[in-house]
């Protein structure tokens, strides 16, 4: 029954969360993607690494078939997502505006200050299961590097706020300086032997934000243009995404999982462009995408401590739905918190 159960939440559950709602687009656009549709692709990126992390824990723990298999590829692509909405976003939330240092208001309050007390905790709470002594330095590494994705967008957020600073009069050179940052930083982390996870999604946030830059040509081009790009950007992902599985392990699987990230995006751009999109469940994941991410990864790591330790029961399909349940619950309750606190600062 556990496993009819898994079937019917990664194929049924996803699949009713990302297609209820959907129907023809009249009205002609304005932008690329206003706020519900970001928050549509946030929710869709997030149940795609949650379905992803489920799957590789199941196979982990020889629970996982051909069935599951195919979720495992979601993981990255959820998180390549991620990267090209922060740019875009990014772009169109301040490119206009001149630099100041409230910029770094809401990314700390917002993404940094969240992510570090989820880590932490989860840590912290780690450690005690594994009955280690507490080291203080070990703690924050382990926190720093389960929220690894958080890390890194933190430093796109600086690559974009010291070319913003240095050229905010000229966007095309924004642009250039932003995608050489960006390049450069992960030639950096290639170069310390970092995982690849580190450094392969990093060109899809000033990506992001060239979608930004070029959106009234894209808003304004016509619909045969706009189909043509949206079928050849997907069956260059599918091409891509192939190749990248195939020779997955090399510098050049790292730029082919890249350039796939973006034709990746450049599908759901033009597809959502034809398209509305989005419920109540998938606006309530995508607003708290961040949440969840760091939320689920964390329990999943105490779960593989529970199994291990044979703490409690040994079913991978039951921590499963544990997860989900925790992972909403965990979610909501710090969610309430920290917007509740950034009201009373408002205030």
């Amino acid at each position: 029954m556990l496993k009819i159960g898994i079937y019917i939440l990664f194929y049924f559950g996803f699949l009713a969360l990302i297609i209820i709602g959907i129907g023809i687009r009249k009205e002609k656009k304005t932008t690329l993607l206003n706020k519900d549709e970001s928050n549509y692709l946030k929710g869709v990126a997030a149940l795609m690494v949650f379905l992803a992390h489920s799957q590789s824990f199941l196979a982990l723990n020889d629970q996982s078939d051909f069935l599951l298999k195919p979720f495992s590829a979601l993981g990255g692509v959820g998180v390549l997502l991620f990267f090209f909405l922060s740019g875009y976003g990014i772009y169109k939330g301040y490119s206009e505006k001149n630099p100041s240092i409230k910029f770094w208001k809401n990314r700390i309050l917002r993404v940094l200050i969240p992510a570090l007390i989820i880590s932490i905790s989860f840590s912290l709470v780690i450690e005690l299961i594994n009955d280690d002594k507490l080291k203080f330095s070990r703690l924050i590494i382990d926190s720093l590097s389960t929220q690894w994705y958080v890390d890194v967008v933190m430093i796109e957020y600086l690559v974009f706020f010291i070319t913003w600073y240095l050229v905010f009069k000229s966007k095309r050179i924004l642009l250039i300086l932003s995608f050489l940052g960006s390049a450069l930083v992960g030639f950096v982390f290639w170069k310390l032997g970092f995982n690849p996870r580190w450094y392969n999604g990093l060109m899809l946030f000033p990506t992001g934000m060239l979608f930004g830059f070029i959106e009234p040509q894209i808003v304004s081009s016509g619909k045969s243009i706009r189909i043509i790009v949206m079928f050849f950007s997907l069956l260059a992902f599918a091409g891509t995404g192939l190749g990248f599985s195939v020779i997955k392990g090399n510098l050049f699987a790292d730029f082919l999982k890249t350039f796939s990230g973006i034709l990746l995006a450049t599908f759901f751009v033009m597809l959502i462009s034809f398209l509305k999109v989005g419920n109540k469940a998938i606006y309530w994941v995508g607003e708290r995408s961040l949440y969840i991410y760091l939320v689920h990864l964390n329990l999943l790591n105490i779960f593989k401590i529970t199994i291990a330790k044979g703490l409690f029961s040994k079913k991978p399909e039951l921590y499963i739905f544990i997860l989900l349940l925790g992972t909403l619950i965990i979610t909501e309750g710090i969610y309430f918190l920290m917007t509740k606190g950034l009201k009373r600062k408002k205030n």
